[in-house]
């Protein structure tokens, strides 16, 4: 009954592939019915059988996050890819930030290719980032409220994003 009068919950998030035994009473019926089961990606078919897993109404799946240096990432195991996140320790990006242009986690090498929407939110103590050729996309509002930003590089050869002629700036 851990949480069975959360009737307010909106998610869940589970990092196991392969379900643990709940009982029937661990979550309201509310919470089956309005709360979003997370599950890693490839997954999801196991906890739509699953007892009592399989009552909640929406099942969704997500890439696995990883913490490489200081920076996260959610990488896609299929395309080899990785994205850059926002922190999921409740603690903000600072100082210099540099993006690699390609990570290694359990020994298998992913492209950095892509920075979040509000990855560095608020992020008032970083004061520069690096940004490779490999990142194409940046989603909304990834810097906003950076106040101590103050130097933008970007790699020369990236073909979407530049820091040239001194403009400290990205431009599409």
């Amino acid at each position: 009954r851990s949480f069975s009068s959360c009737d307010d919950l909106i998610s869940v998030k589970v990092e196991r592939n392969n379900p643990l035994k709940i009982y029937k009473d661990v979550f309201s019926s509310t919470t089956y019915w309005k709360a979003t089961l997370y599950v890693p990606k490839g997954s999801s078919s196991v906890y739509f059988e699953a007892d009592n897993w399989k009552q909640f109404q929406k099942i969704e799946e997500y890439n696995p996050e990883v913490k490489v240096g200081d920076i996260y990432y959610s990488i896609d195991k299929d395309n080899l890819i990785a994205e850059v996140i926002p922190t999921v320790d409740y603690t903000k990006y600072a100082g210099d930030i540099v993006i690699p242009s390609s990570i290694t986690h359990d020994n298998i090498t992913y492209n950095v290719t892509s920075i979040a929407e509000r990855t560095f939110y608020d992020c008032n103590e970083m004061t520069a980032i690096t940004i490779p050729s490999s990142v194409t996309s940046i989603g909304k509002e990834a810097f906003w409220g950076c106040s101590g930003l103050n130097s933008i590089n970007v790699e020369e050869d990236n073909l979407v994003y530049n820091s040239g002629n001194g403009c400290n700036a990205i431009i599409e």
